[in-house]
């Protein structure tokens, strides 16, 4: 059994009740939600370790502030040492994957993913973080992503995915 460090722990019961709360949604609202809640640990991570200035952290977080939207709370959190790049690359991702549901028009409870061709989107997902677990020292040697088996995942996914493009708006 794996043992938790007490701060993680007593958070433990907010973040399992938040993701209990995605099983409601659509895909679009947990893409949405999901990285809404990712931005906001992010700038309550930063803020903890600004000096005390209320009127001046007010200001940087919000409105036209240097640090109100997620990606520039992605970068300065990478520049500050808080995530590894591999982890600043995958939350852009992530970032871009909430901008790409964020801008559909017509998102039905009935559609997914399949109709809203963003296959490629989680395809890339999906191999980046196969590769990042791959370079680390304690996952196997044959978990590292070859490219058979990145072509193996792309053919499913295009399969899985393969829409009728004239339902599309």
């Amino acid at each position: 059994m794996i043992k938790i460090p007490p701060p993680l722990a007593d958070r433990l019961p907010e973040v399992q009740a938040f993701r209990d709360s995605l099983d409601l949604e659509t895909d679009r609202g947990c893409a949405i939600i999901a990285a809404s809640y990712v931005d906001d640990q992010l700038a309550e991570m930063l803020k903890a370790h600004f000096v005390e200035s209320k009127r001046l952290i007010k200001e940087v977080f919000s409105g036209s502030g240097a640090l109100s939207t997620f990606s520039p709370r992605i970068d300065m959190s990478f520049l500050s040492g808080h995530i590894s790049k591999a982890v600043q690359r995958e939350l852009h991702l992530i970032r871009g994957i909430r901008n790409k549901f964020a801008t559909l028009l017509i998102l039905c409870r009935s559609q997914s993913l399949r109709s809203n061709n963003n296959a490629e989107l989680w395809l890339t997902l999906i191999i980046r973080s196969r590769a990042s677990l791959a370079k680390r020292p304690s996952v196997r040697a044959d978990l590292k992503p070859t490219e058979a088996h990145k072509e193996k995942v792309r053919k499913a996914a295009r399969k899985r995915f393969a829409t009728d493009r004239s339902k599309n708006i």
